[in-house]
């Protein structure tokens, strides 16, 4: 465990497994210590540099770090210190856990399990929130397509118009879900028996791990915590193998049409400049290409990507922009690009 003196800040890599958390954590590790990140160094190294080598040594191979178990509710923590000069000194600790799917469904289902290794998470000053786009479930919808009629009183009720004769208090039965009414669809919902498991979608587990984050200080829902006192930055991984006409529109649009409940619960929650969203390319392309693999090999990189004030994306090298971002807000823009 890193000394706690001398460090002002946290900040927590958080996400479903297999999002992406390992291989961002490696690729960072490992342009650090090839100096090829400008305005961020490592300023102490854990204890346990064993997991800091199975983490950064597959990509010197061209291949996916795999999945780093720490220990039981325990997580690597490196302790990182921004270069003079451009950046504010800031000292603060990076850490990422290493939790399985069971674990966050237990989180779930039983909000008394939080070991003392989330309460530890709790503190964060501000979080990389990791985002597959494989892993999205969607959410059941209404099964069979929906009536004009249906759609008529579904938006008489939304816009709380007595003119089309629908009363407030009268039983309209099932309201189909806003997006599939407007675009008329039949989608398929699965057909559960009592007793059949149901797998919890991985939108629900990312705000379960939020919401004890703000329990934890004792915010109750809709309550925003003090403006940049918890940032969140939610990273969509592997984003160079999302279609490129979402990529156009930046990683703002792609979250609002994939994981609604996700950004209603931001929306509800958080201010506006606490939440930030990044498109994120940890190697730049698919090492499982050989082809790519060979470029990655000869020129190590990545990229994030998001949208700036006035609606452009925007695209940097450096994959430690959402860090600066979570240290520093909106002044993290004014670095050279």
């Amino acid at each position: 465990m890193i000394d706690d003196r001398d460090v002002s800040r946290r900040i927590a890599l958080l996400g479903g497994p297999d999002s992406g958390k390992s291989t961002y954590l490696g690729v960072l590790l490992d342009a650090l210590e090839a100096e090829r990140i400008d305005h961020l160094r490592i300023d102490q190294y854990p204890a346990n540099l064993n997991a800091i080598q199975r983490l950064t040594e597959p990509l010197l191979d061209g291949t996916y770090p795999q999945r780093t178990e720490y220990g039981p509710n325990t997580a690597l923590e490196v302790r990182l210190r921004t270069r003079a000069g451009i950046l504010p000194d800031a000292r603060f600790d990076l850490q990422v856990a290493d939790y399985s799917g069971e674990e966050v469904h237990t989180l779930f289902d039983d909000r008394d399990g939080w070991s003392d290794a989330w309460q530890t998470r709790s503190r964060s000053n501000a979080v990389l929130l990791f985002v597959r786009p494989a892993v999205l479930v969607e959410m059941p919808r209404l099964k069979s397509r929906v009536s004009s009629s249906e759609m008529a009183r579904w938006r008489a009720l939304k816009g709380g118009s007595e003119n089309e004769g629908i009363r407030r208090h009268e039983p309209i039965g099932a309201v189909p879900e806003p997006r599939a009414l407007m675009k008329g669809e039949a989608v398929d919902a699965p057909v559960l028996q009592p007793g059949d498991a149901v797998r919890i979608p991985t939108v629900l587990s990312l705000i379960e791990l939020l919401q004890f984050l703000r329990h934890a200080r004792g915010l109750v829902p809709g309550e925003r915590a003090p403006l940049g006192n918890l940032r969140v930055a939610v990273l969509v991984s592997a984003w160079d193998s999302v279609p490129l006409e979402w990529r156009e529109q930046g990683p703002a649009r792609f979250l609002a049409a994939h994981v609604p409940l996700l950004e209603d619960f931001l929306w509800s929650n958080f201010h506006g400049l606490d939440v930030f969203r990044f498109g994120l390319s940890s190697t730049g392309g698919d090492l499982m290409d050989p082809a790519w693999r060979e470029c990655y090999l000869d020129a190590p990189s990545g990229f994030v990507e998001w949208v700036n004030l006035e609606g452009r994306v925007q695209r940097h090298a450096d994959l430690a922009m959402p860090l600066y971002w979570a240290l520093f807000g909106e002044d993290a823009w004014n670095l050279p690009r």
